[in-house]
């Protein structure tokens, strides 16, 4: 997207819950400020529509359960969304992530 990684901005914003900010709230997200041009022109595009899921690539040392935890998912979740039997992934593998909804959190 940016280019700015989510364990940088998680490390910039360690109030951030599970590195998001709640979209009710006027939160201020601190970016590096080589990526100020593009976070802000990210923000003028208009959101896709909303599929009721997002979308993970896995990267080397990522797991069914800290891509869970990232997501305030739950790895049964995960596996159910993607036809998965097992814990095996792949680096480069997307995966669906559902998104739950804030009271089911």
């Amino acid at each position: 997207m940016t280019g700015v990684g989510r364990a940088e901005l998680s490390a910039l914003n360690p109030a951030l819950t599970n590195g998001s900010a709640h979209p009710a709230t006027t939160d201020v997200v601190l970016v590096p400020v080589e990526y100020e041009e593009a976070v802000l022109a990210h923000l003028a595009t208009p959101a896709p529509p909303n599929t009721g899921a997002e979308q993970h690539i896995v990267t080397r040392g990522d797991s069914l359960s800290s891509i869970a935890a990232l997501h305030g998912s739950s790895v049964e979740e995960i596996r159910q969304h993607n036809g998965l039997n097992g814990d095996l992934i792949h680096e480069g593998q997307r995966l669906t992530i559902p998104r739950r909804s804030l009271a089911a959190r």
